[in-house]
């Protein structure tokens, strides 16, 4: 068992440390993945934009919910294979704890079928660990509520989407006072 599976703060000169501010222009991130290397890495390519601050991360599924529930940041950052708790399970329990956070799947696993259970669990992103360097644009996506799947998904996955979108805008439409 690893130490130190939970943090919650920020990075300062290289150290971590606290971090219980939030300024209203920033948003709140959160993390779990089980890859001590992942979590170090977003917490870095979040450090460089202005307007993302890390509050805290887990490497265990277990540990996440106490955590989001105490800080309910605006976004948490999931991977799918996770000890203790799959990613799956998380985004659902996420969902159901504190509604207004939006979750963003970061993963390895990128069928359709892992893509499409995510999005029926409630996560408003899907991004392949493959196509990181979309990290931090895909965050302000979900913020601002938009669905954010990134580089990597399975283009028919994509087309059919694309289609059921666009007959729910159709239907939308036509609805008597729509």
């Amino acid at each position: 068992r690893r130490a130190h599976l939970c943090w919650q703060g920020r990075r300062k000169g290289g150290r971590l440390v606290a971090d219980n501010s939030a300024a209203d222009d920033v948003i709140t991130v959160f993390l779990m993945d089980d890859h001590r290397n992942i979590v170090e890495g977003l917490i870095e390519l979040a450090s460089q934009d202005d307007h993302l601050r890390v509050v805290g991360y887990c490497f265990d599924g277990r540990e996440m919910l106490e955590k989001v529930r105490q800080l309910e940041p605006d976004v948490v950052v999931l991977d799918v294979s996770m000890p203790g708790m799959n990613g799956l399970e998380a985004c659902r329990q996420v969902k159901l704890s504190v509604p207004r956070t939006q979750v963003m799947m970061l993963t390895m696993h990128a069928s359709e079928g892992m893509v499409l259970a995510a999005l029926r669990r409630g996560a408003s992103g899907y991004l392949s660990k493959e196509s990181v360097g979309e990290f931090c644009d895909a965050i302000h996506r979900i913020h601002a509520g938009e669905i954010c799947l990134g580089q990597g998904i399975p283009k028919a996955l994509l087309e059919r989407l694309d289609d059921a979108a666009a007959e729910m805008q159709r239907v939308s439409l036509n609805r008597p006072g729509g």
